[in-house]
Parts: C-alpha cells; sequence; structure tokens
C-alpha cells in the first residue's frame, strides 16, 4: 500500500496571503534532524518568490522590466524547529512598505495540530537590474501597493551595530555554487559562513532569534571574512561578514 503525501499551495480568495505546503526531507535538516537555517531561509525567500509567481510577477518578468528584487533584512522568531518528515505549512503576505522597502511576513504552522512553529519578517528592496540602483516602493508600480500592517513580537529585522572589538573566527571564498541568477551570493547561503565558523559549542547552541541584514553583494572569488562578538550574558552573538574591508552582511543569534 502507498503512502503518498500530497502537497497544495494556494492563496487565500482576496490574494493577499499564499500558503504552501512542505514535508521536510532529511537533507533539508542538520546533524541534530531539525531544518536548518539555511534551508529557513531559502524555503521562505522561494516561497515569496513563488507568491508573486502566482501573480504573474515571475523572476524573468521583473527583469524584463528592468528590476530585480533582493532580500534586504530578514527577522525569525523560533518556538520550535521543525524536523525531518513533519509537515508543515508556510503562509506568507507582502505589507505596507517601510521606507525604501517591501515588506513580507511568515508564519510556519505545524500542517497537523496548526501549532506555530516559526514567525517572520523580510525587507525586501527593488533594484535596477542594469544599474544596480534601489528603485523607491511608489515607484514599483506592476502590482498593486500593499495596505496589510500586523504586529510581530519577535526581535524585528533592523539595524545592527557592530561593535569595534569584533575578531576574525573564519573565513570563506564565495564559490560557483553559492551563485544564483541575480549574479551574487544566495541569500541563503551567508548563514552558513556564520555557522561553519563558529566555536563548536556555539554550532548546536537552541537558537531562538535571529536576524541578518545584507549590505553589499558578494561575488565570484570574493573573499569573506567572518567576524563576531559573543555578547557574554546577552544571550546573543553578533557576526558580520567583510569584503575588501566592507561589511557585505551582519547578523545576530540569539539564544
Amino acid at each position: 500500500m502507498k503512502n503518498e503525501t500530497t502537497l497544495k499551495q494556494w492563496h487565500d480568495d482576496d490574494l493577499v496571503k499564499f500558503h504552501k505546503e512542505f514535508k521536510l526531507t532529511f537533507g533539508q535538516c542538520d546533524i541534530n534532524n531539525k531544518l536548518t537555517l539555511a534551508e529557513l531561509l531559502l524555503m521562505t525567500s522561494d516561497t515569496a518568490v513563488e507568491d508573486y509567481n502566482q501573480k504573474g510577477l515571475s523572476w524573468q518578468y521583473l527583469v524584463d522590466n528592468g528590476v530585480t528584487i533582493l532580500t534586504s533584512r530578514s527577522a525569525f522568531h523560533i518556538e520550535k524547529m521543525p524536523v525531518a518528515n513533519q509537515k508543515i505549512t508556510l503562509n506568507t503576505w507582502e505589507e505596507k512598505s517601510e521606507g525604501l522597502q517591501l515588506s513580507r511576513k511568515y508564519e510556519i504552522i505545524d500542517s497537523e495540530s496548526g501549532q506555530l512553529l516559526i514567525k517572520g519578517w523580510s525587507f525586501w528592496t527593488v533594484v535596477d537590474f542594469q544599474k544596480r540602483k534601489i528603485i523607491p516602493p511608489k515607484m514599483f508600480t506592476l502590482r498593486p501597493e500593499p495596505t496589510v500592517s500586523t504586529d510581530y513580537d519577535g526581535v524585528k529585522p533592523g539595524k545592527i551595530s557592530l561593535p569595534e572589538t569584533m575578531k576574525e573566527i573564519g573565513s570563506h571564498k564565495i564559490v560557483f555554487s553559492d551563485m544564483d541568477a541575480n549574479g551574487h551570493t544566495n541569500n541563503s547561503k551567508y548563514i552558513n559562513f556564520v555557522l561553519d565558523s563558529l566555536p563548536a559549542e556555539y554550532q548546536n547552541k537552541t537558537y531562538k532569534d535571529f536576524k541578518i541584514n545584507y549590505s553589499k553583494e558578494a561575488v565570484l572569488n570574493d573573499e569573506v571574512s567572518v567576524q563576531a562578538e559573543f555578547a557574554g550574558t546577552e544571550n546573543k552573538i553578533i557576526i558580520a561578514g567583510k569584503n575588501k574591508g566592507e561589511s557585505c552582511f551582519e547578523c545576530e543569534l540569539y539564544f
């Protein structure tokens, strides 16, 4: 007898919320059988892209219209990290823009119990595909301007201040497999640079919140220096990736 799992994806009738079901695989999980942070970033950003795809705003359509949309900041609050073979539903919706950035929220729930596992919030920038210059949201007229605004009680995406006492804990040379079709390192890859560089006692910690900001594109053959400050009693690690003396990403991990 076959054990088949049907996975669905759908929009609400008003096309605001997009829902996508997943059954997590062994390869998406870490040494502790929990979803990796990189897979969480990839899953949420890809689902946001699929939301746009189903509204006629594919990556190719955007590029044909001279723009691309890049993740600039992401934050996630983790109630309970899902595990291999667990069926989850990822809900996402675009919200009212914040300054020069598009805004999007996420919820990941256990498909069977309805338990909230993870919530997230990300900011995205609309960029001229050729000139790599930011386009204000009010000039991004390929879709109706969202008006939704909801509360978020986790660590919010925002500026990360880097202390002067940070020290290098590792480095990573950008290679072919790090790249995506936007011509730079995929946003989900940077958190692996962080985790691979951390001392062993921090690699297996249970992180309750994390946020990551993307400052400057890292491209093929760039050498990213991973630097950190362990904030002691604050139960927080501050990390940055430096490329040619400039920050290409900043991150905070809370445990």
